[in-house]
């Protein structure tokens, strides 16, 4: 995750994006009050059973955001 952010925000900062990266436990987001244009998450939900899949994409839905990207 941490090479994976650097690289991330580096390429932001050459594009002069607004980027703000959170690296939280999946199934404990309470703590999150901050609004975002896009929540993205890839190569992680295929890790679980549909039951967990569910339980994490109905936790994931109470983020306020605009775009939920799910790869």
């Amino acid at each position: 995750m941490v090479t994976t952010a650097i690289r991330i925000t580096k390429i932001s900062e050459n594009l002069s994006v607004n980027l703000n990266l959170l690296n939280k436990n999946a199934y404990n987001l309470n703590s999150i009050k901050e609004n975002f244009d896009i929540v993205w998450h890839a190569g992680f939900l295929e890790h679980f059973s549909k039951e967990e899949q569910y339980k994490l994409l109905k936790n994931w839905s109470k983020l306020n955001c605009k775009k939920h990207i799910c790869m």
